[in-house]
């Protein structure tokens, strides 16, 4: 072979390799990139998911949205305002707006897809420029940031008040369930509340009037507690 052609396929190799290695590298990067930006399509749904928060904590946290998204919006140039996307109407596609004004305002009102960005969702924070709709992802960002850790602060107080009603070797009937969890009925004392400290896989496999104990920190199915329940209900 000639010495030449061997040369030039040698330094190809070289070349090629080194290619392949910035194709990797390149990947890599845009792999965390992207993690790093699904971080930021967090929402206030999986905030509370995260979080574990009951209804009643829930109703708090919008509560804190609101103050958050009017102190942002005090921060604005005289005459601004921000829209935040609040909620979709998957029925007619449409979008509730609320509008906070730097003059402490707020309304409410409901946009089409069409009037919005192509990529709008739920909980995303808008300003207005030239009459057009433009997404803020740092300010979005902020906003969010400041609602999970008020997240962080409303789990601590409702998992303080829960720790109450869980009593080791308690047992509790399942009156209904929430959307957020279930309410239970304390066996002893008949006091019902909503608890969220479940297993989704639990909650799916309880039904009304299913019994649970409270065991070492967690809740326990008790089927044959239930099933002498059903029984009795028969006889």
């Amino acid at each position: 072979m000639n010495l030449d052609l061997f040369n030039n396929l040698i330094n190809n190799a070289k070349e090629n390799e080194l290619v392949q290695n910035l194709i990797k590298e390149l990947t890599n990067y845009l792999e965390n990139f992207n993690e790093k930006g699904n971080n930021q399509g967090m929402s206030i749904d999986s905030i509370e998911k995260e979080y574990k928060l009951n209804t009643d904590s829930s109703k708090e946290l919008k509560s804190e949205r609101n103050r958050i998204l009017k102190e942002q919006a005090e921060e604005l140039e005289e005459g601004e305002s921000l829209y935040y996307v609040s909620y979709k109407n998957e029925f007619k596609d449409t979008y509730q707006i609320l509008e906070f004004d730097n003059m402490g305002e707020n309304k409410s009102f409901y946009l089409s897809k069409e009037e919005l960005p192509d990529n709008i969702s739920v909980d995303k924070v808008m300003k207005k420029i030239n009459d057009s709709f433009i997404i803020d992802n740092d300010l979005t960002q902020n906003v969010m940031n400041k609602i999970e850790n008020s997240a962080k602060i409303i789990s601590e107080k409702q998992n303080e008040k829960l720790s109450q009603y869980r009593n080791e070797g308690t047992l509790y009937q399942v009156v209904d369930h929430s959307s957020h969890g279930l309410y239970l009925q304390n066996k002893d004392n008949n006091i019902v509340f909503e608890e969220t400290k479940l297993s989704e896989e639990l909650m799916n496999k309880l039904g009304n009037d299913y019994i649970l104990r409270y065991k070492d920190g967690e809740y326990i199915y008790e089927e044959e507690l239930t099933e002498q329940f059903f029984q009795n209900l028969k006889n």
